[in-house]
C-alpha cells in the first residue's frame, strides 16, 4: 500500500488555492476593466447621440426660420402692393386727418 504524503497535500492543497485566489483577482480586475470600458463607450455614445440631436434641432430651426422669414417677405410684397393699389386713397384719407374733415 502506497504512502500518503499529507505535508505534501497540505502543500499541493495551498499552491492550488494561491492559483484560484489569483485568478478570482485578474478576474475581478478584468470585470472592472470591461466595466470601465463599457461606461466610457456608453458616454461616448450618448455624447454623439447629443451631438446628433443638437445638429438636427439646429437644422430645423433654421428650416423654420427660413419658411418663416418667406412668408414674411410674402406678406410685405402685399401690403406693399396693397398700398401701392389704394396710394391714392390713403392720400386723400391722411389729408382729410389733417385737416379735421374726415374720421
Amino acid at each position: 500500500m502506497e504512502e500518503i504524503d499529507f505535508l505534501r497535500l497540505l502543500e499541493e492543497e495551498r499552491k492550488a488555492e494561491e492559483i484560484v485566489r489569483r485568478a478570482e483577482k485578474e478576474a475581478r480586475r478584468m470585470i472592472d476593466s470591461a466595466k470601465e470600458m463599457a461606461r466610457r463607450i456608453i458616454e461616448e455614445a450618448l455624447k454623439i447621440n447629443e451631438e446628433d440631436i443638437a445638429k438636427e434641432e439646429e437644422r430645423r430651426a433654421r428650416a423654420e426660420i427660413a419658411k418663416l422669414r418667406d412668408e414674411l417677405l410674402r406678406e410685405v410684397e402685399l401690403l406693399r402692393k396693397m398700398i401701392e393699389e389704394n396710394k391714392q386713397k390713403i392720400l386723400e384719407h391722411l389729408e382729410k386727418m389733417v385737416l379735421g374733415l374726415g374720421d
